[in-house]
């Protein structure tokens, strides 16, 4: 886990305090503020020479591995080893075996589990709807769901269009899913960050464990900064810092949500903000 807990707890203004961004290829990146933010949580960590490597696919076991942590998932029973190319000297042998117990990533017929394959966005798409889809909002399930290539007889079609309705995948601006192209390293920090309110549910954790204002520091913050920035109320890179321009977005939304103007994130602004950037 990471050394930031992510707690939000208020320190003095932090006005002109910008700590340095954790990775050297992908301080520009366009998934910038959502690598910040699983870094911070502790759920998907980088290399050892300070790079995220965003643009890379992603394998079996590195979405095993990253699931894994992020869920805080434990054995259900004893560990063994069920997949023939996977030993328990492997690197991610033990987050594989974990996965395997809460049916989160299952092997194939030959009793293979490929753990250097690359996982494809469909895949993707049904490993989270196995793992969310008792967290879903219903009133998001009727949501029209229309990509140009994910046609309704495809294998995947139910996961991809809950996932797309409940806000964790999209897809472009020509419409298309893109099923078969392989997850980014970028687009699965992507996902952990729209889906965090889900991945807060599933461990019976509060999205927003604490009221948020000027001086909070923190992966709370930064995903505050995520939602506000879809808003179009905060403009700029996530920082993790709640300083007075930061403050003044959170007010801009408070006015247009007719909520109690104060600059601060409690429960009702946190609520509020989560379901906005939603619509």
């Amino acid at each position: 886990m990471s050394d930031d807990d992510g707690s939000g707890d208020a320190s003095s203004d932090t006005d002109g305090q910008q700590p340095a961004f954790p990775f050297t290829d992908a301080e520009n990146h366009w998934a910038r503020d959502a690598i910040l933010f699983v870094k911070q949580k502790g759920w998907f960590e980088g290399r050892e020479d300070a790079t995220f490597a965003p643009n890379e696919g992603l394998t079996r076991a590195q979405a095993a591995s990253v699931l894994v942590s992020t869920l805080e998932l434990k054995p259900t029973d004893s560990l063994g080893q069920s997949f023939s190319d996977v030993s328990r000297d492997y690197w991610a042998w033990e987050a594989i075996e974990i996965a395997k117990q809460h049916h989160i990533f299952e092997g194939r017929r030959d009793g293979t589990f490929g753990p250097e394959e690359r996982l494809t966005r469909e895949q993707m798409a049904v490993v989270f709807d196995s793992i969310f889809q008792h967290l879903y909002d219903d009133a998001k399930k009727s949501d029209p769901v229309h990509f140009t290539d994910v046609p309704t007889d495809r294998w995947s079609y139910d996961a991809i269009a809950a996932v797309n309705q409940q806000d964790f995948f999209y897809g472009n601006e020509k419409n298309q899913f893109r099923p078969s192209d392989t997850v980014k390293r970028a687009e699965m920090a992507v996902v952990l960050t729209n889906a965090a309110d889900r991945i807060a549910l599933y461990k019976n954790d509060s999205i927003f464990p604490s009221v948020l204002q000027n001086g909070s520091q923190g992966a709370d913050v930064t995903l505050a900064q995520f939602h506000l920035k879809k808003l179009g109320k905060f403009h700029g890179d996530a920082t993790g810092v709640f300083d007075s321009k930061m403050e003044e977005a959170v007010r801009s939304f408070q006015r247009d949500e007719h909520l109690a103007v104060d600059g601060s994130i409690g429960p009702n602004t946190a609520e509020k903000l989560l379901e906005a950037s939603k619509e």
